[in-house]
């Protein structure tokens, strides 16, 4: 996740104005996102993000709890669920070919993001973990065919 960080006096008005930083070698990038939202900041990311969705299991506190991976890069992750943590929230991730420590960076009432503490081969984990059908779809399709 790239850090952000309001600048000054833009809280005036509707649309706070966010300067998010890159590092880029040893250089800083700077780059200004206007935004009603600081969720809108998700799509600002430093890593690609694959597309994915299958089963894994958060555990915090010691206590386990099914999730959707929604999403996952080298550095984070996005998952879905009930009862997820939040933000600040220390978690291990777990899934076939795949154990780390993250921290809760956005969380809601559905899903959330994690930032992990070390870097992943995200491409090794998705080809490790099959795919989960969305039964909605699949409940569709078959009550349309009768």
């Amino acid at each position: 996740m790239i850090p952000c960080k309001p600048l000054p006096g833009s809280n005036v008005g509707t649309k706070p104005t966010w300067l998010c930083y890159r590092s880029v070698t040893n250089d800083q990038t700077a780059r200004i996102v206007d935004t009603d939202r600081i969720e809108d900041l998700k799509d600002v990311r430093s890593e690609q993000r694959y597309l994915a969705r299958f089963s894994g299991t958060v555990i915090i506190d010691r206590k386990p709890l099914a999730v959707e991976i929604a999403d996952i890069s080298c550095v984070g992750a996005c998952v879905r669920g009930a009862d997820l943590p939040k933000r600040g929230e220390e978690i291990v991730l777990l899934a076939e070919n795949l154990e780390v420590v993250g921290t809760v960076v956005w969380s809601d009432d559905t899903a959330c993001g994690i930032n992990f503490h070390k870097p992943i081969a995200p491409l090794a984990v998705i080809g490790s973990n099959p795919y989960l059908p969305n039964f909605n779809t699949l409940t569709k399709a078959v009550a349309m065919r009768g």
